[in-house]
């Protein structure tokens, strides 16, 4: 017998939109390029970077009588750096808007609301957005190449190709003598070491985080739980920090594993994915990357915004500043279109202060 046609119709009550999408982890962003950090928007497309170099020397003495001795003046480098440019879009045709609805939402005209236009300028700004978290990734992957020394792209697509070496000491990055998945390794003086080459070989600030990849991570956890950092026992009677095997993972993507000689290691698990898609860890599994995080770490990075090239920009008084951001209707494809640009350079003064410590 067939169904009762009332009573077989399904009862359906719109929900709003699940976002089931990944939100952004941007711990390298958050940890280094914070709160206190600096930002300059620049009015070229270039930035001219300007380094005093060389070393302090004694004063020489002479006699009370005698003439003023010269000494050398500080060298004086100089490079100038052209922004990377980042230009995104998005089309969206009046038929995305009619044939395929977005969820949550009706595309008709009822009570003199024109919802096809609502839904259209929701889509745009939700287009937007999305863009702008590419923009950020993007700007996460600059601080993971600035740790380990410089930023190279290459997008054979584009043609779009980028190079750039920072002045990081060569003996900043090094390989400690007995690798901590070794037994008898000794990550105490490794990280002592660590420290004498920012603050005595290259008169920095104490480095206060190391930011570790998957593998180093895990070397330090399985010394801590076979017992193998012995001063961090209680009854040791020597101070040398505290350790945690119950810690979570964060929202940003960071795991707590130690706090060993005044430096809190944290265990990174971010990610970032290349034009070609291949997946990368952003700090290198087998490192400890450190870095200062004191008032004085903090001024010394900054990020730059070179100037658009764009008429429109220019048009709009917007050629300066962080992102420039846009929708028009493209009469000639008769879509509406989403844009961006953006001209972002992360960069630290002071690169000789971060050290790259392999120890696996």
């Amino acid at each position: 017998m067939p169904a009762d046609p009332i009573t077989a119709l399904e009862a359906r009550t719109m929900t709003d939109i699940i976002n089931n999408r990944h939100k952004p982890r941007l711990p390298l962003t958050a940890l280094l390029f914070g709160s206190g950090t600096r930002s300059k928007n620049l009015t070229t497309e270039t930035v001219q970077v300007d380094t005093l170099v060389g070393t302090y020397e004694m004063a020489p003495m002479v006699n009370k009588d005698g003439k003023a001795v010269s000494i050398s003046r500080k060298n004086f480098d100089s490079a100038t750096i052209e922004t990377p440019c980042i230009k995104l879009e998005m089309p969206l045709s009046d038929s995305d808007l009619l044939l395929q609805r977005r969820a949550g939402n009706i595309d008709v005209d009822t009570d003199g609301v024109d919802y096809m236009k609502q839904s259209a300028l929701e889509q745009i700004n939700e287009d937007i957005e999305s863009m702008e978290i590419a923009i950020a990734y993007r700007t996460e992957w600059m601080i993971s190449q600035l740790l380990q020394g410089g930023i190279s792209y290459t997008n054979d697509e584009t043609g779009a190709s980028f190079a750039l070496t920072l002045s990081k000491p060569a003996g900043n990055t090094f390989t400690v003598p007995i690798l901590w998945n070794v037994e008898g390794a000794l990550p105490l003086i490794d990280i002592k070491n660590a420290k004498k080459v920012a603050q005595i070989d290259n008169h920095g600030p104490a480095p206060t985080i190391g930011l570790m990849g998957a593998n180093a991570a895990d070397a330090l956890r399985t010394r801590i739980e076979k017992g193998w950092v012995n001063p961090i026992t209680r009854d040791s009677g020597v101070a040398a920090g505290s350790a945690s095997l119950l810690s979570e993972w964060e929202d940003m993507g960071l795991c707590f594993i130690a706090r060993l000689g005044n430096v809190d290691f944290w265990e990174v698990a971010a990610q970032y994915t290349d034009d070609k898609g291949v997946v990368t860890d952003a700090i290198r599994t087998d490192y400890v990357e450190f870095i200062p995080n004191s008032q004085t770490g903090v001024r010394d990075r900054i990020t730059y915004y070179g100037k658009k090239r764009s008429a429109t920009a220019v048009e709009a008084n917007r050629s300066i500043g962080k992102v420039f951001a846009r929708s028009y209707i493209d009469t000639i494809r008769d879509v509406w279109m989403s844009e961006i640009q953006s001209r972002p350079l992360t960069w630290w003064e002071h690169p000789q202060w971060y050290v790259s410590m392999k120890v696996i």
